[in-house]
């Protein structure tokens, strides 16, 4: 890596030459440039991710205001690309650090909410943070195209321009590097694509939300995105919970200086989420912090009046000007530091918010936040990632407004259901109530700990078939199992992963023909149902046994199974039958498609198989 440092003069603007956003004079003492060293801290390359310093002449930015308060100093950095395109990207004040791994003399790990891995096949240690160097502002984002680019970074106090400065260039230098984007949602109201490409994302995966190891803390994340990608695995969901990431759960809920480690953590996640090509879902609130009761937190809340805060209930938290305002400066330095990042699926508001204190009585009042807030990303955030947010169960009245991009479910009723069945009754159902997609965030048989559902189904049935009905029943992703560190990672249950991700790598859903498959495709036998998505000229297929479940096994074997599929463009296509546990493809054939119909057996069917016609 090569660093490259441009040093600038000091200008001594006129008075006359800084025009203030009311046209005001600028203060005698922001007349000078703020930074008089500008430096690019990774090589402009495309496709990866630019990171530039910006360093003060003498340190007075955090003596004279708050950095983490964008109302009293806010630092844009604009940029002009070489197709003209205008980026407002905020700077994020920062701290560097290093972060070291030691393996020496460390006892045992206790879990932090959840369960801490002990094997000795896994790296054992402990994780550190040691800050690197004076804080300073830093931009972050990925050139999507090679050129010359243009900037100039521009200074407001009490938000009212007050300095232009340093306008130069820098050339990126191609990589060759395919461009996908961030994702948004496709037209046809069920998938994600990605907005340069126009791919469409299949995910298939499982909630990671924090670290569990007191000691190795996000060597956790190495461990796991690892093993994750190993299985094809690409979809997860992260929390900024109080005991991880969460930055305003220190000394203020507006000064974010204490938690430069938990950033600095942060920071190592997003990394290993684009080394092992895990896309998630980023929580930004966990519902304890605003309960007493469930999860309860709320009497350490920094928001709390009793902690020095201005909210006397956690209701007044979606209700009070003074704590909206605060909360979108803390949202103005998430965007900042963490936007830049393409593996963001979206900015989820809340996790499960219908679990705070005063939720029923304020149920608009929350529904009123979560318009505002998410109006405030869209209106903010320069990479124009997707906002979501979550309820405790299947649904909740803010899916309904159109600044929320899609529904994300959470369900834990599965213990003795059939999971097939009920699985695509949701997803059906909210997909036809709000013509969004639906992102299943939640799942598992039941609430209680990941070690009740291991009992229920040791070989994890439910995981592979909550990411075959997911991945194929009009759903944008596999639906996520939540007990990750507690049920699949020590019982090594990864490899129910594996078949549907390997499949959906095959996939390609785009296109205006999308369709799902539907009553006018069969199987020729009552225990079997079919469900995937067809297009004029291939489908995607999966048939599975409508009795099977992780309770009943028992499941005879069908034989000579007959499968029709309509609305396929006439000509000559290829059957590719897959194996749903590795992802194999166990044969493969020639069929035709006549008066748009193709017909085809498939020697036996036990449990679920897989097909794809192209």
């Amino acid at each position: 890596m090569i660093k490259k440092i441009l040093i600038i003069t000091i200008i001594l603007f006129s008075m006359s030459m800084i025009i203030s956003c009311n046209d005001e004079k600028v203060p005698p003492d922001t007349a000078n440039n703020y930074f008089n060293v500008i430096s690019f801290e990774t090589d402009a390359l495309k496709g990866e991710k630019l990171e530039i310093a910006l360093y003060e002449k003498e340190l007075k930015i955090a003596n004279t205001c708050n950095p983490y308060n964008y109302d009293e100093i806010r630092v844009m950095f604009v940029i002009k690309t070489p197709s003209n395109e205008t980026l407002n990207i905020p700077a994020f004040w920062y701290q560097g650090y290093t972060i070291s791994f030691n393996t020496l003399g460390i006892g045992s790990p206790s879990g932090i909410s959840g369960v801490a891995s002990t094997s000795k096949d896994e790296p054992q240690g402990t994780e550190m943070i040691s800050p690197l160097g004076d804080p300073h502002y830093r931009v972050r984002f990925i050139p999507e195209e090679a050129g010359i680019y243009s900037y100039v970074i521009q200074v407001y106090r009490d938000n009212k321009l007050v300095s232009k400065e340093h306008e130069s260039t820098f050339e990126v230098i191609d990589t060759n590097k395919e461009i996908n984007g961030v994702l948004k949602c496709s037209n046809n109201q069920h998938t994600l694509e990605f907005s340069k490409s126009n791919k469409v994302f299949t995910g298939v995966g499982q909630n990671a939300c924090w670290y569990t190891s007191s000691t190795r803390k996000t060597k956790d994340y190495e461990v796991w995105f690892k093993l994750m990608n190993e299985n094809n695995m690409n979809l997860s969901r992260i929390w900024m919970a109080t005991w991880g990431f969460c930055l305003h759960w220190g000394k203020s809920y507006s000064d974010f200086s204490g938690r430069f480690a938990q950033a600095a953590r942060l920071d190592n996640v997003f990394d290993l989420a684009e080394k092992y090509n895990i896309y998630f879902i980023f929580s930004l609130i966990n519902h304890g912090q605003f309960s007493a009761l469930v999860n309860p937190e709320w009497d350490k809340n920094p928001y709390n009046v009793e902690n020095g805060g201005i909210c006397s209930s956690p209701l007044q938290f979606f209700i009070l000007d003074e704590a909206k305002q605060a909360y979108k400066n803390e949202l103005l330095y998430i965007i900042a530091r963490y936007g830049y990042s393409n593996n963001i699926i979206s900015f989820e508001l809340f996790n499960e918010v219908d679990w705070i204190d005063g939720y029923t009585l304020g149920a608009m009042k929350v529904k009123s936040w979560h318009q505002e807030m998410a109006q405030f990303i869209k209106a903010s955030d320069p990479f124009n990632h997707l906002v979501s947010t979550s309820y405790k169960g299947t649904d909740g009245n803010a899916n309904a407004l159109d600044e929320l991009d899609f529904v994300s479910p959470h369900d834990y009723s599965y213990s003795n259901k059939n999971l097939n069945e009920s699985l695509i009754k949701t997803i059906t159902s909210l997909q036809s109530k709000y013509n969004k997609p639906v992102l299943f965030g939640e799942l598992g048989l039941k609430g209680g700990n990941g070690y009740e559902n291991y009992e229920q189904d040791k070989t994890g049935i439910h995981l592979h078939q909550s990411q075959w009905i997911g991945l194929m029943a009009g759903s944008a992703t596999a639906a996520m199992n939540w007990w990750w560190d507690s049920y699949v990672h020590p019982y090594n249950l990864y490899s129910n992963f594996k078949g549907a991700g390997t499949y959906a790598k095959e996939m390609d859903l785009s296109g205006c023909d999308f369709k799902l498959i539907s009553n006018d495709d069969s199987v020729n036998n009552s225990n079997l149902s079919i469900i995937g998505y067809k297009f004029n000229n291939r489908c995607y297929g999966y048939i599975y046994d409508n009795m099977w479940t992780y309770y009943n096994k028992n499941i005879i074997n069908k034989t000579n199974v007959q499968v029709t599929i309509t609305d396929i463009n006439d000509g000559q296509y290829k059957v590719y039958i897959y194996n749903t546990n590795t992802g194999d493809i166990t044969s493969s054939f020639d069929v035709k498609s006549t008066s748009h119909t193709i017909t085809f057996n498939i020697d036996s069917v036990q449990y679920d198989t897989a097909f794809i016609i192209k």
